[in-house]
């Protein structure tokens, strides 16, 4: 046959460049949004936090490293255009096997089953292209003879490798959704570190963490922290042991100094930690009369640096009160919580409007303590949730369903089930 007609080396042509930018297009899209964070972590750990990696240059060269890949291979076995896609085999397999990471695997390598199903695989690659080959007899290249029917075989084949690719990984969503709040923490995007994984009902103790770090951050910890189930209660909001350099970028110790106090040795739960920065919660200085009372006399420099650091303090203090607050809310210890609810968030006399005017969580609190205190529009949700609740008191799994639908998002819901 003859493989230089020109009409064949048009065809050829239009097979290798297409099948060329779908594969990229996938291997890039593949890395940068789905993998970006697994692989990102196992450099961190694989180098002991020497290194770092960037999504976007690290899925443009690894795309390229295999498009190179696929050039040798197709240098090397030069199998018919129809078949042209058989030639992304390795490469499909390579990025396979470089996705096919778990947190197991990362903190502590190992091949798996890739150190026999790998050879295994290339056997298989090398029988399909020499069938590939001998189908050229049985198949002439006058039939089919059109650039469509090429195409469309290429590109079949190319989808089925994509399926096999993608759909091989055993990565867990809720580990991947902890490397993408992690990554968005570090990046100061605290908002859409909290917006990780919120449409999904499973989770982990260490993505909890990291969404109220965020909420906290933002300060919105009390008005959207029952957004997300919270199946770990306190432990949840902050696990104090959770503190693995080799394996975190930003672990516990960063979330204990952002509340103003250090995690020592002896700090063995979240309760002993805040016990260490109640004294400094319950110090609630007036922003406004400290820097009235820092002398007239000192320059403007002097005083806005002054209320800034101040500014930042009374930040810190309502970080923490919101983290001891919702800690009780968590353990369901709604006197102490009442109690102290007042301490951090004093009330003005004579104010009809205070429960109004407190995070979400907090008004839904006072709602069951005080229902005579409630606002219009929280009470008469909360009245819905029980009378919801009470017409399904004969089947308590159909009552959980049904109440969570409508009410998940409510202490009210937290609290009876």
């Amino acid at each position: 046959m003859n493989y230089n007609h020109p009409r064949r080396r048009k065809t050829a042509g239009v097979i290798r460049y297409s099948c060329g930018i779908l594969f990229c297009l996938f291997s890039f899209v593949y890395l940068y949004f789905l993998q970006g964070d697994l692989l990102a972590q196992a450099q961190f750990v694989f180098s002991k936090g020497v290194t770092h990696y960037c999504l976007s240059i690290g899925a443009l060269v690894i795309t390229a490293v295999l498009q190179i890949l696929q050039w040798i291979v197709a240098l090397v076995i030069r199998v018919p255009s129809r078949w042209h896609s058989l030639t992304y085999y390795p490469s499909f397999l390579v990025l396979t096997v470089m996705t096919d990471l778990n947190e197991d695997i990362i903190n502590d390598f190992h091949w798996g089953v890739w150190i026999w199903l790998f050879p295994l695989l290339l056997i298989v690659f090398a029988v399909l292209v020499q069938l590939a080959k001998a189908s050229e007899e049985v198949l002439p290249d006058a039939y089919p003879n059109t650039l469509s029917a090429k195409l469309w075989t290429n590109y079949l084949v190319l989808f089925i490798m994509v399926i096999l690719s993608g759909g091989c990984h055993r990565t867990p969503d809720t580990y991947l959704y902890e490397l993408k709040a992690e990554r968005l923490i570090l990046e100061g995007k605290y908002a859409k570190a909290a917006q990780v994984g919120i449409k999904s009902l499973s989770t982990s103790e260490r993505l909890d963490n990291l969404r109220c770090y965020a909420l906290s951050k933002e300060g919105l910890l009390a008005e959207n922290l029952f957004l997300y189930p919270q199946p770990y209660g306190a432990q949840g909001l902050l696990n104090v042991n959770d503190i693995d350099t080799l394996h975190h970028r930003f672990d516990a110790r960063h979330i204990c100094f952002s509340l103003g106090a250090l995690k020592g040795l002896n700090v063995k739960s979240l309760k002993s930690f805040l016990s260490l920065v109640e004294p400094l919660l319950k110090h609630r200085a007036d922003s406004l009369a400290e820097v009235d009372s820092f002398t007239l006399a000192s320059s403007d420099s002097l005083r806005d640096e002054h209320l800034r650091r101040v500014n930042r303090n009374n930040i810190q203090r309502r970080r923490a009160a919101d983290y001891h607050l919702c800690s009780l809310l968590l353990s369901k210890d709604m006197k102490h919580f009442e109690h102290l609810l007042q301490t951090y968030y004093p009330p003005t006399e004579g104010d009809s409007t205070y429960v109004a005017s407190l995070p979400r969580a907090y008004r839904e609190v006072m709602t069951m303590l005080k229902p005579q205190l409630a606002d219009s529009l929280t009470l008469a949700s909360y009245r819905e949730y029980e009378h919801l609740k009470d017409s399904l008191s004969y089947n308590k799994l159909i009552q959980t369903n049904i109440t969570r639908r409508h009410f998940g998002d409510t202490y009210w819901w937290y609290y009876d089930h």
